[in-house]
């Protein structure tokens, strides 16, 4: 039997886990630990599709110029015009369509060089729609270029982003039934034709 053992060491410890096993499932009782327990103890699981987030509202304070306000002095007191409502936040809310079509404007330098890019910005709505307020994310430009002119030339798309979006508005984004200023993600192919 100690040969045995001894080619076959695995055989062993595998008979002790076993023993270990019939042990702890046949004379501890479980039911004894569970006694003790308090509410808070518990865990509860829920459906991950019925799930409602809590509602995040952005605030933006700006001064009567439009300058973003740095002296918590300064604020105004007034009316909740400023709240934003972000849709990353409300995934089973429509994103708001575009009225009308973009303008078609396009960096000269870019167009010269052939560089194309996707812009992504952040764009604040109104409750009626209209665009308060256009901020430029990111540029990733489809082509590899020097630093100083790929940072030109992300200048370049980014003002003539923000050109193309001036005087557009949006369909209207209701929330819990009401229409609502909202904030949303907005990604935009520029392509040479």
């Amino acid at each position: 039997m100690g040969r045995f053992f001894d080619e076959h060491y695995y055989a062993f410890s595998s008979a002790i886990s076993l023993v270990i096993f019939i042990v702890v499932i046949f004379f501890i009782d479980f039911q004894e630990h569970l006694t003790g327990l308090e509410e808070n103890d518990i865990v509860e699981l829920s459906a991950i599709d019925q799930y409602q987030p809590p509602a995040k509202k952005a605030v933006r304070e700006l001064s009567e110029e439009g300058e973003q306000i740095t002296d918590p002095n300064q604020r105004a007191e007034g009316s909740s015009d400023n709240e934003v409502f972000d849709l990353a936040f409300y995934p089973g809310v429509n994103k708001p369509r575009l009225l009308g079509s973009l303008p078609e404007i396009f960096p000269k330098k870019a167009k010269e060089l052939g560089v194309e890019a996707t812009v992504i910005l952040e764009i604040d709505l109104s409750s009626s729609g209209s665009i308060r307020r256009i901020k430029v994310i990111s540029v990733i430009l489809k082509k590899k270029l020097p630093s100083a002119l790929a940072t030109e030339l992300k200048n370049d798309f980014s003002r003539d982003v923000k050109k193309m979006f001036r005087g557009m508005s949006f369909s209207v984004t209701k929330i819990d039934g009401k229409a609502r200023p909202i904030r949303l993600e907005q990604e935009v192919e520029m392509i040479l034709k």
